[in-house]
C-alpha cells in the first residue's frame, strides 16, 4: 500500500451497505471489570466475531471501540444485542454510524483514496 496505509475493502464488496461500529458502524463498550485476563479474553473474544472489523482498545470512559461490518441499522443492532449489550461484563452499549470515511493526510503527506 503506498505510503504504508492500511487497504480496505469497500462495504459494499463485503455485502454490506456501510461500515458499522457499535458506540461505532462503530460500537462503543464500556466494561464493569478490568481485571487483567478479562480485559484480554474480552478482546479475543470480540475479534472472533462474524462482522468485526476492527477491535480498539481506549482510554476514558469508553473502554472498547469495534467497527463491524454491517448491512443496516436493524443489522447492527442485532450484533449488539446479541455480543455487546449480553455481554456479562459489559456495563453499557452505545452505537453510531459512519456516514462517510476519509482520510486526511497522515504522516507521509499523502493520502490515499479511501
Amino acid at each position: 500500500m503506498p505510503n504504508g496505509s492500511a487497504w480496505r475493502p469497500p462495504p459494499r464488496s463485503l455485502g454490506c451497505a456501510r461500515y458499522a461500529s457499535a458506540a461505532s458502524s462503530e460500537a462503543f463498550t464500556r466494561r464493569s471489570t478490568h481485571a487483567r485476563e478479562e480485559i484480554d479474553a474480552f478482546t479475543r473474544a470480540v475479534r472472533a466475531l462474524p462482522g468485526v472489523l476492527m477491535v480498539f482498545h481506549l482510554t476514558g470512559v469508553t473502554d472498547y471501540l469495534v467497527w463491524v461490518a454491517a448491512t443496516d441499522a436493524q443489522d447492527l443492532r442485532e450484533f449488539v444485542v446479541d455480543h455487546l449489550a449480553t455481554h456479562p461484563s459489559v456495563a453499557h452499549a452505545e452505537t453510531s454510524l459512519i456516514y462517510e470515511h476519509t482520510r486526511g493526510p497522515g504522516i507521509w503527506g499523502a493520502a490515499d483514496a479511501a
